[in-house]
Parts: C-alpha cells; sequence; structure tokens
C-alpha cells in the first residue's frame, strides 16, 4: 500500500480516479516484483550458501522446529488480531495432527508441512459448519391481542 500511496502522489493522480488506480496497480507490482527478486537473491542464492555451510545435524534440528515456530506465531497473531475460536480450535488440531501425525508417517511432510496445515486450515474452515447466530425472537402484538 505504501507504494500505491507514494505513486499516486508522485503523478498527482486521486485515488477514486482510473489514472489513480492504474497508478497504484503499476506500484504494487512493481513492488512486489522488487519483492520476489531479493527473496530469490537473499534467499534462494545466499540462504542456499548459509545452509551449506552449517552443519547438517544442526540444520536438521533446526528443520524440526520451524513448523511449531510458525504455527505459534501464526496462531498468536490470530488471536491477538481477530479472536475466533472455531477456526483457532481447527488451526490448532491441524498443526498437531500435520506435525505429530502427518510428518512422522509421512517424511515429505517435514518439508510441505506449513503449507499443507494452512490450506488444511482454510478448507476446512470454510467447509466445516460454523455455530449458527440465533434469530432475535419478534413479538407479534396481534397474537397478544387474541388472548
Amino acid at each position: 500500500m505504501p507504494s500505491a500511496i507514494v505513486a499516486q502522489s508522485t503523478i498527482g493522480a486521486r485515488p477514486e480516479t482510473k489514472r489513480g488506480q492504474l497508478a497504484a496497480v503499476l506500484a504494487i507490482c512493481g513492488a512486489a516484483a522488487t519483492h520476489l527478486l531479493s527473496l530469490i537473491i537473499f534467499v534462494g542464492i545466499l540462504g542456499t550458501l548459509v545452509l551449506n555451510v552449517i552443519p547438517a545435524d544442526i540444520v536438521t534440528s533446526i528443520q524440526t522446529f520451524v513448523l511449531p515456530a510458525v504455527m505459534g506465531g501464526v496462531i498468536v497473531q490470530m488471536v491477538a488480531s481477530n479472536p475466533q475460536p472455531r477456526i483457532l480450535a481447527i488451526a490448532i488440531v491441524v498443526g498437531l495432527v500435520v506435525q505429530l501425525v502427518l510428518t512422522p508417517l509421512i517424511p515429505i511432510f517435514a518439508l510441505i508441512g506449513i503449507a499443507v496445515s494452512v490450506v488444511a486450515t482454510v478448507v476446512l474452515a470454510l467447509v466445516l459448519p460454523g455455530r449458527k447466530k440465533a434469530e432475535p425472537v419478534v413479538e407479534d402484538p396481534e397474537l397478544e391481542d387474541m388472548s
């Protein structure tokens, strides 16, 4: 968003105009491309070099704790920003199942466990029925007159 605001103010376009909308879209695309390029360089290339320097047993022990650390951070952020007990319960159960059941049974889940957990949580939150909100009881004044 900051890139969109800066782009609009630089060309003097208002956000509700077509020119302003185009400037915002192009600025966001440029920012996304810049972030992807920096991720490829710093994480993809330099990260691989750093991992090659670190001993294999340390890398393995680090990978063991990455999923719980990321899931813990996501859950704390979700609870703090928008507490929804139903989605929290789904996220905790999915995280535990992936970490404690699927990862020991299927070793590939050590690599894709985070993605599987996120996708499964989103799908289950959309598919599983939620608690319906109770409709307010509206009394009909005509019924009271009949008694």
